[in-house]
Order: structure tokens, then C-alpha cells, then sequence
């Protein structure tokens, strides 16, 4: 997890503001949609979106950087490795029925109809945000736990779309935090969302 501080322009004070708001490492900057970010006192649409992109352009180095780390790791594999990797041509290059798409994730929602009601609410509400800034992977990636949701049972998640359950459930978080008559409800959606951010913290960071 990328401290939040490693961003450009982010200093203690806001990052203590910006945690307060669920905002707790530079990945979660990087997954959330700007306009989540302006729920944040001192964040107006400008700066939402700079600190944003530059929590992407962060993240994305440090992913590079490990990227290049781990091709540096195997660049003295032996040839039984190359050989073994040549045997499973036939079936794609995947052996054993691996799938391609990186490691999955298994959460168990146990969730109360109204905080999966509400989860689904605000995953539908990123779908469309996703569609409107056109990137149709994240869209995609936000309807398929959509589906999951309704469907029942666990979850099973790509990283990706960890972070963006994450939030989502955030976003909603501060939607509800302090609205009058919404106690209640205020507090099922923030106790899923630990929940949430539990299970994120156990499993991708």
C-alpha cells in the first residue's frame, strides 16, 4: 500500500482529511473517481482530478518498477523451465486449467437486504460514471459484481475490482455521513464498508 503522502501536493493535514474520508492510501485515490474526492473539504473539481491523475501516474510507476524487478528475478531460468513452458502450447500456453486475468479473491458478503440494496445502488452509480469517463473495462468490471451481488453467495474479485467495491462503498459512505434522519442506515453502510476494507487490507495489500 502507497502511502498517500507520496503523492505530489499532499501533505499530513490533508492526508488526515482525506483518511478521515476513507481515503487511505494512494491506491485508494487512484481507484476512486474524482468526483468522490471533491466530498473532501478543500477539494474542488480541479484538484480532485490533478490528485487524482497523479495517484494513477504514481501507482503506475511503482507497478512498472515491481514489474521490472520480477523480469529480473527469472532471467536466469533454466531450460527445463523454457521446455516446460513450450509442452503447454497446445491448450493457449495455460496449464492445469489456469486461467489468464490474474489472482481472484473470495469475499463472503454477509450483508442485510438493505446494505446489499444500497451496495448495489452505488455499484450501479459507478458503472455509470465509468461509462461516462469511457472506460468500458472498469464499467464492465462494476456490472459483473453487480451480477454477483444479485446472484448471492461469495464473491469472487480481481483485484481491480476490489479496489472498486472499495469505492463505491466509500462514496457511498459520505454520501450518507451526517445527513439528518439517516442515522441508521448511515451506520449499516459504514459497518460494510470495514467490512470491506478488512477484507482489502487481508487480501491485496
Amino acid at each position: 500500500m502507497t502511502d498517500i503522502t507520496e503523492i505530489s501536493g499532499i501533505g499530513s493535514s490533508k492526508a488526515d482529511d482525506l483518511a478521515e474520508a476513507g481515503f487511505e492510501s494512494a491506491e485508494d485515490i487512484a481507484a476512486a473517481n474524482p468526483s468522490d474526492i471533491q466530498a473532501v473539504e478543500g477539494f474542488g473539481d480541479a484538484r480532485s482530478k490533478e490528485i487524482h491523475e497523479k495517484a494513477v501516474d504514481l501507482i503506475s510507476v511503482d507497478e512498472a518498477e515491481e514489474a521490472g524487478e520480477d523480469a529480473d528475478s527469472v532471467e536466469g531460468a533454466d531450460e527445463g523451465a523454457e521446455e516446460d513452458a513450450e509442452s503447454t502450447e497446445g491448450d493457449g500456453g495455460l496449464a492445469d486449467g489456469s486461467e489468464a486475468g490474474g489472482e481472484e479473491y473470495i469475499l463472503s458478503l454477509s450483508a442485510s437486504d438493505t446494505q446489499r440494496n444500497h451496495l448495489l445502488a452505488a455499484l450501479a452509480r459507478r458503472e455509470v460514471e465509468e461509462i461516462q469517463r469511457k472506460d468500458m473495462d472498469r464499467a464492465e468490471a462494476a456490472r459483473d459484481i453487480i451480477q454477483q451481488v444479485i446472484d448471492g453467495g461469495d464473491l469472487e474479485l480481481t483485484e481491480d475490482q476490489v479496489h472498486l467495491l472499495y469505492s463505491a462503498i466509500t462514496a457511498l459512505t459520505n454520501d450518507y455521513h451526517g445527513t439528518r434522519g439517516l442515522t441508521e442506515l448511515s451506520r449499516e453502510i459504514r459497518d460494510l464498508r470495514e467490512r470491506i476494507k478488512d477484507f482489502r487490507e487481508d487480501t491485496v495489500f
